[in-house]
């Protein structure tokens, strides 16, 4: 199927999802639509192990209204499949078949393997992991994913969802200590049954799901730490206990009223965080990467023919997915931007760090993204827009170095408090000195074709002086006096332009 926009809808057990996305460069995925209904089908079966009778008509206006989203987003098929909660029915063939009568929508059942092969693929598609375990939970089942080199190794689908636990064990209004340590016993015990191992030293935990979402918006709350997107929020085991000790002693009524936890969610929340701690601690890992991706998304790139196993997700191919739905980007000048600015930075290797010399690259890449949304204001727009856009596998530290570089270089103060966190205080005067490199760059490449660019020199006469010479064809009919003024104001000395190739 190579449709240009593809409409997927999950049917889990907690809720039903769907959403129209649109293919961004080599992995980008740009969303469309989108729409949620809570269903709650895990507590919709009859004694016989069927779903009820309202539950299948509920689901049949579910499945009518995604299509209609889908149809007005001028997308193609609507490829619908559904979880735990009717994949454990007795007959599930049955929903499949009412469903497709009534709407003409086939819903294709996953298996454990399938579905959590799919999350799999859609919760590390943006993130810079390379080894781990990636742990879904849902309502009605848990699946976990082991992973080298970003491909799949073992693969287990277990009966850990959070519906279904909070039901089994905490059936009363809040949490008691010896209801969670029965909860966890029994965790422990499926997780040994089911042979889950231990991970290496160096893997990571991967998150993803309604539960681990949810935690992760209260844990940012608590922390005051809201920078960035939920994607790629890191979670420490020792934020979650104190979370799930909290959270347990609450009653129905008071856990829909936590910040940053959905209400739908309070009911199945408490377990569902239990669950995730004995699971992280029983893959010894000390925290979890939350993804802001998962089944859907998996859907999506398996539909658009994306492979599984390329691990070429480089930051700078995640700039660029994310640069090329702008009309005004054009790969050939960023890159030669970004083979200017790596120049640039390296004859400032004393002051620009390993770190900031990349997201300058980076930054360099995103310029003529933020000029598609006001030229004059390139460098700020390029800031908000990683900032807020889907910034692939960049991890929250290089969101804030590529941002607070553009800032820079729009001549504003660069404040490690507006970041979350993620820059140091002593960094501040060389991410301002990197903001203004950008803005030579940029300069430099306006004026400089690129098979020119082999004419570029730059020498700094003496190492640790802010004194520098830019040489290229034609760079003395040029007059940058507020880049001057902006240059000396933050490295004490001047820029001297010349034509010629000497030095």
């Amino acid at each position: 199927m190579t449709t240009s926009r593809i409409a997927i809808a999950d049917i889990g057990s907690n809720s039903a999802r769907m959403v129209v996305v649109q293919r961004s460069g080599e992995f980008g995925l740009i969303p469309i639509s989108e729409s949620k209904v809570p269903l709650r089908l895990q507590r919709e079966l009859d004694d016989y192990g069927e779903l009820t009778a309202g539950a299948v008509q509920r689901l049949i206006s579910v499945v009518q209204d995604f299509s209609a989203v889908a149809k007005s987003a001028d997308s193609g098929e609507l490829i619908a499949v559904a979880t735990s909660a009717i994949r454990n029915t007795v007959s599930p063939e049955n929903v499949v078949q009412q469903v497709k009568d009534a709407t003409g929508v086939s819903l294709r059942v996953l298996s454990g393997q399938e579905e959590a092969a799919a999350t799999f693929s859609g919760a590390i598609s943006s993130l810079p992991v390379t080894d781990g375990a990636v742990i879904d939970i849902g309502g009605g089942s848990m699946e976990i994913v082991r992973f080298e080199g970003r491909v799949a190794r073992h693969v287990v689908t277990l009966p850990l969802g959070a519906l279904k636990l909070n039901d089994r064990f905490l059936s009363d209004d809040s949490a008691s200590n010896k209801t969670l340590q029965k909860l966890s016993k029994h965790v422990t015990a499926t997780l040994t049954e089911a042979g889950v191992e231990k991970l290496g030293p160096d893997a990571q935990v991967v998150g993803t799901g309604g539960t681990v979402r949810n935690a992760a918006k209260m844990d940012r709350r608590r922390s005051r730490n809201r920078f960035g997107r939920l994607h790629g929020h890191q979670i420490s085991m020792t934020a979650f206990k104190p979370l799930l000790a909290d959270l347990s002693v609450l009653s129905l009524a008071e856990l829909r009223q936590v910040p940053g936890l959905n209400p739908e969610r309070a009911d199945s929340i408490v377990a569902g965080i239990a669950a995730v701690i004995v699971t992280v601690k029983h893959l010894q890992g000390d925290s979890m990467l939350v993804s802001g991706a998962g089944l859907r998304e998996g859907l999506a790139l398996q539909a658009f023919g994306v492979s599984d196993d390329r691990t070429d997700r480089l930051p700078v191919q995640s700039i660029r997915d994310m640069c090329s739905r702008f009309a005004t980007w054009d790969s050939d000048r960023a890159l030669h931007r970004a083979e200017i600015a790596d120049r640039v930075s390296a004859v400032f290797d004393d002051i620009v760090s390993p770190d900031i010399a990349e997201a300058l690259q980076l930054a360099s890449e995103l310029v003529d993204a933020g000029s598609a949304i006001d030229y004059y204001q390139r460098y700020a727009s390029a800031a908000l827009l990683v900032l807020k856009g889907n910034a692939g596998t960049l991890t929250h530290r290089q969101i804030a170095l590529v941002s607070a570089i553009c800032m820079a270089a729009d001549r504003s103060t660069v404040k490690a408090s507006a970041y979350g966190g993620e820059i140091d205080g002593d960094e501040t005067d060389s991410i301002q000195k990197a903001g203004a490199l950008l803005w030579l760059s940029d300069e430099i490449e306006m004026r400089m074709p690129v098979d020119q660019q082999e004419a570029l020199r730059l020498i700094r006469p003496r190492h640790g002086n802010g004194d520098l010479r830019v040489s290229f064809p034609g760079a003395t009919n040029w007059r940058p006096s507020s880049l001057l003024r902006y240059y000396k104001a933050l490295f004490g000395g001047t820029i001297e332009l010349a034509d010629d190739q000497i030095g």
